[in-house]
């Protein structure tokens, strides 16, 4: 996942890249099977163990799923787990997660949300003002266009932890305006990112050759976004049929976008996700794939900690002070600004930003294709997965403070 010595990866080095091709997955499948699943299932079951104590002592359940990950993280020299299993966890658990969070985007609901202006607008500032600051902290234009959007984007996870949550202070307009604003965030990371892959020239292709592969794959997920909707009515009344059919297409539509318009698997994974259209049916295939986002989740948050290197920590001291600047200051001050500027009925400003106050899986996904090619350092990497780690548990916590939500 990370090049050596703080230098800018080669493009496709290390796992990471490997893990998600084919050659990487048949790599993988030469490790010890058994083992790797007696392993896998501990971590699960340590992942429960420690949610459960979470909960039981006020906190929010990913945080045993983070605590799980550095008990068996270099970090504290804890479990002997395969490193590189991990890393592949990791990666599996975001495209899942990618995928799952592109199902629940509603664009029908999006268009007429009150955040639908307002959302993107701050996405697009605190990536402008992070990126300014890296470029002129040395990062190449591409690689600081990336770390402002992995820094301007949030985790749906976590936001669904915070509206879902029993303890939770925030009233019904601040839960809809957090939803709302971190899938609108995600919409608008993947134009940042397609125009970042057009600067940096994705696999050394020309930019004129990616903007053309990238509008047909859009023209084809706007295809599909039309005809799937379509096709579903004709099963609504065979709800297995239905969710086969939706997840399917959806997953075709994500391996279409890597193999033939070879784009980032995160990057399709989402977009095939979102292109399942808008019907009433989709929104029984939505109740039928939230439950397995929890396990995706664990998947994703338990393997993140085990993913930081506390030998590469010494020389990323300095970009772990400038991220962490950058996400309170260009972001959380940002989003609270705007909501304070452009006040939404009923929403609270402070709890919508501290809510949205965490890097995400896009975040890490986009960290991950923009290390893979070269356009961030190692040493950048590291100290995003320090931040995003740090942010996913606290903005959970902090998101709580606040006046009592009225009785529903």
């Amino acid at each position: 996942m990370r090049g050596g010595g703080g230098q800018a990866r080669p493009p496709g080095a290390g796992p990471s890249a490997a893990a998600l091709t084919a050659p990487g997955l048949a790599a993988t499948a030469a490790v010890d099977t058994p083992k790797a699943i007696l392993e896998l299932g501990s971590i699960v079951l340590l992942a429960a163990g420690l949610a459960w104590a979470a909960r039981r002592i006020g906190l929010p359940s990913l945080v045993g799923f983070l605590a799980a990950g550095l008990i068996v993280s270099p970090l504290t020299h804890g479990l002997a787990v395969s490193h590189s299993q991990l890393e592949l966890v990791a990666d599996l658990g975001v495209l899942l997660l990618l995928f799952e969070s592109g199902m629940e985007i509603d664009l029908r609901r999006l268009r007429h949300s009150g955040v639908r202006a307002i959302a993107p607008l701050q996405v697009l500032v605190t990536t402008g003002l992070v990126g300014l600051t890296g470029a002129l902290l040395g990062l190449p234009p591409a690689g600081a266009v990336l770390l402002g959007a992995s820094v301007g984007l949030s985790s749906t996870v976590v936001v669904a932890h915070i509206v879902n949550s029993r303890r939770r202070t925030t009233n019904a307009a601040t839960e809809r305006a957090l939803e709302d604003w971190a899938g609108i965030q995600d919409l608008t990371g993947v134009v940042l990112t397609e125009v970042a892959l057009v600067v940096v020239g994705f696999e050394g292709e020309p930019g004129p050759l990616v903007v053309g592969r990238l509008a047909l794959f859009g023209l084809v997920a706007v295809g599909a976004a039309w005809l799937l909707p379509h096709v579903l009515r004709a099963f609504r009344a065979h709800p297995d049929l239905l969710l086969l059919l939706s997840v399917g297409s959806s997953l075709s539509l994500a391996g279409l976008g890597a193999v033939v318009f070879r784009l980032p698997l995160p990057l399709a994974a989402l977009v095939g996700g979102a292109a399942t259209g808008e019907s009433p049916e989709m929104e029984t295939v939505r109740e039928h794939v939230r439950p397995f986002r929890e396990l995706f989740a664990v998947l994703f948050f338990v393997a993140l900690p085990t993913l930081i290197e506390p030998g590469e920590l010494g020389g990323a001291l300095g970009w772990l002070a400038f991220l962490a600047a950058a996400l309170v200051l260009g972001k959380v001050g940002v989003v609270a600004g705007l909501a304070r500027a452009f006040p939404l009925p009923g929403v609270r400003p402070a709890q919508l930003a501290l809510g949205l106050g965490q890097l995400g899986e896009f975040s890490f996904a986009i960290a991950v294709i923009a290390t893979d090619h070269g356009a961030l350092p190692a040493s950048v990497f590291d100290a995003l997965l320090v931040v995003l780690v740090a942010s996913l548990a606290l903005s959970a916590v902090l998101a709580r403070f606040g006046a009592p939500a009225p009785a529903r």
